[in-house]
């Protein structure tokens, strides 16, 4: 009895465990699909280009030319020509004071011009017939002299009564109304010209080596969407700014239509180094089998798998695979680019490294980390899975010891109805006798 109930718990637990491994040994091998099903795939392009490595930044625009006009002598505003947001050319009138105070100066000093110079004559004259000393002569000459220096000085306040545009620009800033009292020196406009902007950027000190002038930039504006203009740094600071120790680099980017206003807020790609004949494709297409990066080419509609090693034999390449991480920067602040990061499920960093890797050194790199053999797959899936069977088997037992339990319960009724059944008849025999 003990050893057919031993085998009954045995039965009931192997049977569940190799189960489980043939389970497990369907989801290694992914259940293959049939040879003759066929399956549709995206397929994408090898490109030959060149590869740009680049660094972004915040930046903020400001006018390429920035002038505030304002009258050189004081006065009373008489008109105003042109308001905030109109286009002015070079040398367009855009106020004026009242002038007639001015003007009035002006005749008073053309009046006493005119009779030093009738004095200065006179005094030649009578030089000449001896009538008068030297000393007079050079005395009405400095008069004539001083009244030609104060009717040329008020012939110029005369004319700075009117405020003239000093290049062709935007009027950014109207200050003043008009009959309004101003102060020589008190602006007036505030021109900017807009045909260029600046894209100014503060860079931290670890990447500012980086940046030299002449290299070319791309800016993307928020308010713009859609559409990338392109630039060239045309400053780089040699002095961080104070207290906040980032050095100013100027973009300049051209802005025709003058869709580009200053104050904008942007984001500028400068582009600091370059790889020219590159053969780039997503990693996507890439897998790892044995060891070996591989990826699939199209041949007459059907998948074919090549490592990478023999496609570059094939082509004649020379070059190292890389990634950018420019997609993981924001969490793990990567300052340069291409840096190197391998980064497992549990988003813990096991490697990294900036520049750019070899493709055979990444894999022995991950083979350190995760071991690709195939065999690896079923003791994972093992480990992950393993307090299912302990339950299972916890369950059969169970099952087991209720099933053998009532079994020896219905044995043992029996072994008493048999007994009862013979007690009966030893019972009636005696009666018979």
């Amino acid at each position: 009895m003990i050893r057919r109930s031993v085998s009954l718990i045995l039965f009931f637990t192997i049977i569940p465990f190799l189960a489980f491994l043939i389970s497990c040994s369907g989801d290694v091998e992914n259940q293959e699909v049939e040879k003759d099903e066929k399956i549709r795939v995206r397929t994408e392009t090898i490109k030959k280009t060149d590869y740009k490595f680049t660094l972004d930044f915040s930046a903020e625009v400001k006018a390429w030319k920035t002038v505030n006009l304002s009258f050189n002598v004081r006065g009373k505003i008489d008109r105003f020509y042109f308001d905030e947001g109109h286009t002015v050319n070079e040398g367009d009138l855009l106020a004026r004071l009242e002038k007639d105070d001015y003007q009035a100066m002006r005749d008073q000093s053309y009046a006493q011009w005119e009779k030093a110079k009738r004095d200065y004559e006179r005094s030649r004259r009578l030089l000449e017939n001896g009538s008068i000393p030297e000393q007079l002569v050079q005395d009405a000459q400095t008069a004539l002299k001083t009244a030609a220096a104060a009717l040329e000085a008020s012939e110029l306040n005369l004319k700075h009564c009117l405020l003239y545009a000093s290049f062709s620009s935007h009027v950014a800033y109207r200050y003043g109304e008009e009959k309004e009292m101003v102060a020589g020196g008190q602006t007036i406009f505030t021109l900017m010209d807009l045909s260029r902007v600046l894209v100014e950027i503060g860079v931290p000190e670890k990447n500012i080596s980086r940046i030299k002038k002449a290299q070319k930039a791309s800016v993307n504006f928020e308010a713009i969407p859609g559409k990338i203009f392109k630039g060239t740094v045309t400053q780089v600071a040699v002095s961080s700014l104070p207290n906040i120790r980032l050095f100013k680099v100027e973009i300049t980017v051209k802005n025709p239509k003058f869709i580009i206003k200053p104050g904008m807020t942007a984001v500028s790609t400068i582009v600091i180094d370059k790889m020219e004949g590159v053969y780039i494709f997503s990693l996507d297409a890439a897998v790892l089998r044995n060891g070996r990066r591989a990826i699939f080419l199209t041949s007459n509609g059907k998948a074919k798998k090549v490592t990478l090693e023999d496609y570059i034999a094939l082509h004649g390449i020379s070059w190292d695979v890389f990634r950018d991480t420019s997609t993981v920067t924001d969490d793990y602040e990567v300052q340069y680019a291409p840096t190197f990061y391998i980064i497992d499920q549990n988003q813990i960093i096991h490697y990294s490294r900036t520049g750019v890797v070899s493709d055979t050194f990444l894999i022995g790199e991950i083979d350190k980390i995760v071991d690709t053999d195939d065999d690896r797959s079923i003791s994972e899936f093992w480990q992950n899975n393993w307090y299912w069977f302990v339950i299972g088997s916890i369950v059969v037992i169970i099952l087991s010891v209720l099933f053998i339990q009532r079994r020896r319960i219905v044995l043992h009724n029996r072994k008493i109805d048999q007994q009862t059944i013979e007690a009966r008849k030893r019972r009636s025999r005696k009666r018979t006798r």
